[in-house]
């Protein structure tokens, strides 16, 4: 089964001490999951995994690179993208993801997407 992707970096806010930490954010498509992990430790342990199915994504109105995932566990990721291109390319991503459903339910049977990389603003 061929899986489809989005993946690339994202900030996310931690919490007030901490603030905002650089994470590589990988979407599955066929598994309608978003997981996150340590730049430097892509292939090793997942730092946070939430469903997507039923999350809201939520565009910032105080800037243009800022938005949040409320998932329907309740958990809530504040991120932030380095360009609002960025932004937009993953919130679209997300509420795809967030809203799709399977080949075969009479819904979006034509739904098509391919694996793709954000290129990294980090030098």
């Amino acid at each position: 089964m061929n899986r489809i992707k989005m993946e690339g970096h994202l900030s996310k806010f931690t919490n007030v001490v901490k603030g905002w930490q650089y994470r590589w954010f990988v979407l599955d498509h066929s598994s309608r999951v978003l997981e996150y992990y340590l730049p430097d430790d892509k292939k090793g342990k997942c730092r946070g995994r939430e469903e997507m199915e039923g999350a809201m994504v939520i565009p910032s109105e105080e800037d243009r690179h800022t938005f949040s995932i409320q998932f329907s566990t309740g958990e809530v990721y504040r991120v932030r993208a380095a360009e609002a291109k960025e932004r937009q390319a993953w919130v679209d991503q997300l509420r795809t993801s967030s809203t799709r459903q399977e080949r075969g339910s009479g819904g979006a049977s034509n739904w098509r997407a391919r694996s793709f990389r954000l290129p990294s603003s980090r030098s």
